[in-house]
Protein backbone atom coordinates (compact mmCIF):
# COMPACT_ATOMS: atom_id res chain seq x y z
CA UNK A 1 0.00 0.00 0.00
CA UNK A 2 1.68 3.54 -1.30
CA UNK A 3 0.28 6.47 -0.36
CA UNK A 4 1.12 10.32 -1.03
CA UNK A 5 1.07 13.58 1.30
CA UNK A 6 1.37 16.80 -0.55
CA UNK A 7 0.55 20.16 1.28
CA UNK A 8 1.14 23.70 0.84
CA UNK A 9 0.37 23.83 4.47
CA UNK A 10 1.98 22.96 7.46
CA UNK A 11 -0.15 19.88 9.21
CA UNK A 12 0.43 17.04 11.46
CA UNK A 13 -1.10 13.80 12.05
CA UNK A 14 -0.15 12.06 15.06
CA UNK A 15 -1.08 8.49 16.22
CA UNK A 16 -0.18 6.40 13.19
CA UNK A 17 0.54 2.83 13.75
CA UNK A 18 0.83 0.27 11.76
CA UNK A 19 0.93 -3.16 12.06
CA UNK A 20 3.47 -3.54 9.23
CA UNK A 21 6.57 -2.12 8.27
CA UNK A 22 6.14 1.30 6.79
CA UNK A 23 8.54 2.89 4.70
CA UNK A 24 9.06 7.16 4.66
CA UNK A 25 10.46 9.29 2.40
CA UNK A 26 10.36 12.91 2.29
CA UNK A 27 9.94 14.27 -1.91
CA UNK A 28 10.17 17.70 -1.38
CA UNK A 29 9.75 20.02 1.46
CA UNK A 30 10.57 19.77 5.37
CA UNK A 31 9.31 17.22 6.98
CA UNK A 32 9.64 15.54 10.79
CA UNK A 33 9.05 12.21 12.34
CA UNK A 34 8.33 11.92 16.14
CA UNK A 35 8.66 8.43 17.56
CA UNK A 36 9.55 7.57 21.22
CA UNK A 37 9.58 11.05 22.12
CA UNK A 38 12.04 11.37 19.86
CA UNK A 39 12.07 13.82 16.92
CA UNK A 40 13.79 14.60 13.62
CA UNK A 41 13.79 16.48 10.49
CA UNK A 42 13.38 13.44 7.30
CA UNK A 43 15.85 14.00 4.64
CA UNK A 44 14.28 14.90 0.94
CA UNK A 45 15.76 11.28 -0.97
CA UNK A 46 16.13 9.55 1.99
CA UNK A 47 13.58 6.35 2.83
CA UNK A 48 13.51 6.02 6.19
CA UNK A 49 12.22 2.21 7.41
CA UNK A 50 10.34 1.98 10.56
CA UNK A 51 9.46 -1.73 12.14
CA UNK A 52 6.28 -2.76 12.80
CA UNK A 53 3.89 -1.59 15.65
CA UNK A 54 6.15 1.74 16.24
CA UNK A 55 3.49 4.69 16.26
CA UNK A 56 4.45 7.61 15.17
CA UNK A 57 3.77 10.79 14.13
CA UNK A 58 4.57 13.13 11.13
CA UNK A 59 4.92 17.06 10.43
CA UNK A 60 5.07 18.30 7.21
CA UNK A 61 5.55 22.16 6.52
CA UNK A 62 4.47 23.29 3.30
CA UNK A 63 4.00 27.04 1.41
CA UNK A 64 2.98 27.98 -1.59
CA UNK A 65 6.25 28.92 -2.52
CA UNK A 66 7.71 25.51 -1.08
CA UNK A 67 5.08 22.45 -0.76
CA UNK A 68 5.84 19.31 1.34
CA UNK A 69 5.32 16.17 0.21
CA UNK A 70 6.70 12.58 1.48
CA UNK A 71 5.34 8.85 0.14
CA UNK A 72 4.58 6.47 2.58
CA UNK A 73 4.60 2.95 2.02
CA UNK A 74 3.50 0.20 3.81
CA UNK A 75 5.41 -2.80 3.32
CA UNK A 76 1.60 -5.49 3.40
CA UNK A 77 3.93 -7.49 0.54
CA UNK A 78 2.18 -10.68 -0.75
CA UNK A 79 -0.86 -10.21 1.60
CA UNK A 80 -2.14 -6.99 0.10
CA UNK A 81 -5.50 -7.61 -2.15
CA UNK A 82 -5.69 -11.02 -0.26
CA UNK A 83 -9.30 -12.53 0.24
CA UNK A 84 -10.91 -12.81 3.78
CA UNK A 85 -10.46 -16.31 3.95
CA UNK A 86 -6.34 -16.14 3.33
CA UNK A 87 -6.63 -13.35 5.95
CA UNK A 88 -8.37 -16.20 8.25
CA UNK A 89 -6.16 -18.70 7.42
CA UNK A 90 -3.48 -16.34 7.78
CA UNK A 91 -4.41 -15.73 11.44
CA UNK A 92 -4.88 -19.02 12.49
CA UNK A 93 -1.88 -20.28 11.41
CA UNK A 94 -0.20 -17.55 13.06
CA UNK A 95 -1.80 -18.47 16.57
CA UNK A 96 1.44 -19.94 18.24
CA UNK A 97 3.10 -16.62 17.77
CA UNK A 98 1.67 -13.19 19.21
CA UNK A 99 -1.79 -13.09 19.23
CA UNK A 100 -2.13 -9.49 19.68
CA UNK A 101 0.54 -8.58 16.83
CA UNK A 102 -1.57 -11.40 14.50
CA UNK A 103 -5.29 -10.39 15.25
CA UNK A 104 -3.90 -6.79 14.38
CA UNK A 105 -2.79 -7.18 11.20
CA UNK A 106 -5.60 -9.76 10.20
CA UNK A 107 -8.13 -6.45 11.55
CA UNK A 108 -6.27 -4.23 8.82
CA UNK A 109 -6.29 -6.35 6.31
CA UNK A 110 -9.89 -7.09 6.75
CA UNK A 111 -11.47 -4.68 9.14
CA UNK A 112 -14.98 -4.89 7.21
CA UNK A 113 -15.01 -8.70 8.92
CA UNK A 114 -17.64 -9.41 12.30
CA UNK A 115 -14.20 -9.13 14.32
CA UNK A 116 -15.24 -10.31 18.55
CA UNK A 117 -13.81 -12.67 20.69
CA UNK A 118 -16.38 -15.10 19.82
CA UNK A 119 -14.92 -14.85 16.26
CA UNK A 120 -11.82 -15.11 16.41
CA UNK A 121 -11.73 -18.10 19.18
CA UNK A 122 -13.81 -20.22 16.58
CA UNK A 123 -10.83 -19.22 13.57
CA UNK A 124 -8.53 -20.63 15.83
CA UNK A 125 -10.48 -23.20 17.50
CA UNK A 126 -9.55 -21.81 21.06
CA UNK A 127 -11.91 -21.08 23.68
CA UNK A 128 -12.67 -17.40 24.00
CA UNK A 129 -11.52 -16.73 27.32
CA UNK A 130 -7.91 -18.23 25.83
CA UNK A 131 -8.34 -15.56 23.37
CA UNK A 132 -8.91 -12.06 26.02
CA UNK A 133 -6.00 -13.99 28.11
CA UNK A 134 -3.58 -14.15 25.51
CA UNK A 135 -4.66 -10.45 24.82
CA UNK A 136 -5.05 -9.34 28.66
CA UNK A 137 -1.21 -10.91 28.95
CA UNK A 138 0.34 -8.49 26.23
CA UNK A 139 -1.52 -5.65 27.88
CA UNK A 140 -4.04 -5.07 25.14
CA UNK A 141 -7.46 -5.21 24.67
CA UNK A 142 -9.73 -6.48 21.92
CA UNK A 143 -11.58 -3.49 21.25
CA UNK A 144 -8.65 -1.25 21.29
CA UNK A 145 -6.81 -3.38 18.61
CA UNK A 146 -10.00 -3.56 16.25
CA UNK A 147 -10.37 -0.09 16.70
CA UNK A 148 -7.07 1.01 16.31
CA UNK A 149 -6.46 -0.82 13.17
CA UNK A 150 -9.64 0.05 11.47
CA UNK A 151 -9.64 3.52 12.26
CA UNK A 152 -5.70 3.06 10.37
CA UNK A 153 -6.79 1.85 7.61
CA UNK A 154 -9.33 4.44 7.38
CA UNK A 155 -6.23 6.74 7.15
CA UNK A 156 -4.53 5.28 4.28
CA UNK A 157 -7.57 4.70 2.98
CA UNK A 158 -8.22 8.36 2.29
CA UNK A 159 -4.77 8.81 1.65
CA UNK A 160 -5.42 6.49 -1.76
CA UNK A 161 -8.91 7.18 -3.13
CA UNK A 162 -11.98 9.16 -3.01
CA UNK A 163 -14.29 7.78 -0.81
CA UNK A 164 -17.51 9.01 0.99
CA UNK A 165 -18.14 8.72 4.65
CA UNK A 166 -20.64 5.78 4.06
CA UNK A 167 -18.24 4.08 1.57
CA UNK A 168 -15.36 4.14 3.74
CA UNK A 169 -17.87 3.35 6.89
CA UNK A 170 -18.44 0.09 5.11
CA UNK A 171 -15.06 -0.88 3.97
CA UNK A 172 -13.43 -0.74 7.49
CA UNK A 173 -16.60 -2.15 9.22
CA UNK A 174 -17.40 0.97 11.12
CA UNK A 175 -21.09 0.72 12.65
CA UNK A 176 -23.56 3.50 11.76
CA UNK A 177 -24.27 4.45 15.18
CA UNK A 178 -20.32 5.30 16.04
CA UNK A 179 -19.21 8.73 15.19
CA UNK A 180 -16.41 7.91 12.62
CA UNK A 181 -15.41 11.67 11.91
CA UNK A 182 -15.32 12.13 15.79
CA UNK A 183 -12.98 9.07 16.35
CA UNK A 184 -10.88 10.06 13.49
CA UNK A 185 -10.22 13.07 14.87
CA UNK A 186 -9.41 11.57 18.22
CA UNK A 187 -6.79 9.81 17.00
CA UNK A 188 -4.85 11.79 14.89
CA UNK A 189 -5.61 14.95 15.61
CA UNK A 190 -6.75 15.95 11.79
CA UNK A 191 -10.13 15.94 9.96
CA UNK A 192 -11.06 13.61 7.54
CA UNK A 193 -11.74 16.38 5.18
CA UNK A 194 -8.40 17.58 5.91
CA UNK A 195 -6.51 13.91 4.80
CA UNK A 196 -8.79 14.34 1.34
CA UNK A 197 -7.03 17.68 0.81
CA UNK A 198 -3.63 16.13 1.14
CA UNK A 199 -4.38 13.71 -1.05
CA UNK A 200 -6.13 15.44 -3.95
CA UNK A 201 -2.96 17.45 -3.79
CA UNK A 202 -0.83 14.93 -4.42
CA UNK A 203 -2.72 13.98 -7.39
CA UNK A 204 -2.14 16.85 -8.58
CA UNK A 205 1.29 16.00 -9.42
CA UNK A 206 3.93 17.83 -6.51
CA UNK A 207 7.16 17.05 -7.82
CA UNK A 208 9.10 14.13 -6.58
CA UNK A 209 12.56 13.86 -5.70
CA UNK A 210 14.87 10.61 -6.19
CA UNK A 211 15.01 8.13 -3.67
CA UNK A 212 19.35 8.82 -2.60
CA UNK A 213 19.56 6.30 0.40
CA UNK A 214 18.00 4.13 3.06
CA UNK A 215 17.64 4.42 6.95
CA UNK A 216 16.49 1.67 9.41
CA UNK A 217 15.10 2.57 12.86
CA UNK A 218 16.22 2.59 15.76
CA UNK A 219 17.87 6.08 15.08
CA UNK A 220 18.85 9.27 17.80
CA UNK A 221 16.71 12.38 17.85
CA UNK A 222 18.39 14.89 16.36
CA UNK A 223 15.83 17.92 17.57
CA UNK A 224 13.91 18.81 20.16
Amino acid sequence: MDVQIATRESVRLRGILPCFAVEICALQGEQDITLKNFRRRLSVGVTLCIPPFQEFSLSVFGTNSAPGNLRIKIAIGHTEGQSHKSVLSSLAQARDTCLADAVSRAVFLAPALDWSARFIAAELGIPERKVRAELFRKGQSLSSIITSQRLNRALFELLAQNLVLAKLSEQIGWKVEKDLPAAFFDRFGITMERVAVLRSRSQGGLAAAPVAARQFLPMPSISG
